[in-house]
Formats: structure tokens, sequence, C-alpha cells
């Protein structure tokens, strides 16, 4: 997966949340897949930060 693909799927699961139409227990199944994809999404950001600063550091 992709961190263009997480994030879309968060922004979707958010937007299913808001609605307010989803039952309870869909609601507690998608907050957690929305903590993993945040968590992933957060994990890419770092990584790519890092690596951008190794670059500048470089030259």
């Amino acid at each position: 997966m992709t961190y263009e693909q997480a994030l879309t799927n968060l922004e979707k699961i958010l937007a299913d949340i808001k609605s307010g139409e989803m039952p309870l227990s869909e609601l507690t199944k998608k907050i957690s897949e929305a903590q993993e994809l945040a968590s992933f999404c957060k994990q890419c950001l770092t990584k790519t930060t890092e690596d951008v600063d190794k670059l500048l550091a470089d030259k």
C-alpha cells in the first residue's frame, strides 16, 4: 500500500464515521482501521522526512 492509498482510505473512513449512519458494531472496526492507516501514514511521512534530511545533509 502506498501513502496516497492509505490516505484516501483514511479520508473515506473518516467521512463515513462523520456521516453518523454507521452501525455501532462497524464503527469500532472502522476506528481501529483508521488508527492503523494513520500510523502507516505517519511512518511514511517520518521516513520521507528522514530521507530528505539525509539528501540535504549530503550536499
